[in-house]
């Protein structure tokens, strides 16, 4: 796995949500994922700026990851006013990127290890206002996770 840290721009993701937490999230996230590629939403979202990534939105955090959440499915957008296909703003800041180099890994698995990586580097504190994954050309995951 490579980690970088990386200062993004504010950027603004439109797609379908769902509110979770981590005993929830591996039944209702699949789901959120499947809706998402079998209505075709990608289509249905005006003014986006490249639908070749897609994009997992972490946001809402009731607290941290041991609470619940909202998870948001769909591709960037250039327009803040956008109402439709509830827009979250990816928060401007800190992040770190992590890249699995592992094929074969799940994004459960990935995740695991992003958890071990912050339980392992205590004195790097996590933000808990957006975090999200991108996919790009429907694979090639990078993990994004704000921090402090």
């Amino acid at each position: 796995m490579n980690i970088s840290k990386v200062n993004l721009t504010e950027k603004i993701v439109a797609g379908i949500c769902v509110n979770t937490n981590n005993e929830k999230a591996s039944n209702l996230i699949p789901k959120l994922w499947d809706e998402f590629y079998k209505n075709n939403i990608i289509d249905k979202i005006t003014h986006k700026k490249d639908s070749n990534l897609i994009y997992g939105v972490y946001s809402d955090y009731d607290l941290d990851n041991t609470g619940t959440y909202t998870i948001t499915t769909g591709v960037e957008i250039n327009r803040k006013d956008i109402k439709k296909y509830n827009p979250v703003i990816i928060k401007k800041g800190k992040y770190l990127l992590f890249q699995n180099n592992e094929k074969d890994s799940t994004i459960v698995d990935f995740w695991d290890k992003i958890y071990k990586y912050f339980q392992d580097n205590n004195d790097i504190k996590r933000r808990y206002l957006s975090d999200f994954e991108v996919y790009e050309n429907g694979n090639n995951l990078k993990i994004y996770v704000g921090i402090k």
